[in-house]
């Protein structure tokens, strides 16, 4: 008989309002804990997804400065990169002229102009 009083004021305690607060207030910590760190985790992803699209852009950046440099270490390239900069023209070259035809009207070409003595252009100008 000592085993069922046992068990009874057990079950007693065990269902008391004490004992059932203490339980929710534990539960309730528990869930607010486990939000906190599922709310962190979010963005700890977010910001792991960030970091690596920035790495994958920075790889590709390097790759092309690679590139580059190793393109400007040749003779040829430092060449054509001061070709494409500054316009520059070669030994023997008279003159570098780079003419974009999709951007340019054939009214704003250069005219060839024939090689008048100077009375011709005189009397040029005062015909009608």
């Amino acid at each position: 008989m000592g085993y069922l009083q046992e068990h009874r004021t057990l079950r007693r305690t065990l269902r008391s309002p004490v004992i059932s607060a203490v339980l929710v207030i534990v539960l309730v910590s528990i869930t607010n804990s486990t939000w906190e760190v599922y709310k962190k985790d979010k963005v700890a992803r977010i910001n792991k997804e960030e970091v690596e699209k920035q790495l994958a852009d920075l790889s590709t950046k390097r790759d092309y400065l690679i590139g580059q440099l190793n393109n400007l270490s040749t003779e040829r390239g430092i060449e054509n990169e001061l070709r494409s900069k500054y316009q520059v023209t070669k030994e023997g070259e008279r003159e570098l002229v780079v003419v974009d035809m999709a951007t340019t009207s054939q009214d704003n070409l250069p005219v060839k102009r024939e090689d008048n003595s100077v009375l011709e252009n005189i009397f040029g100008l005062f015909s009608f």
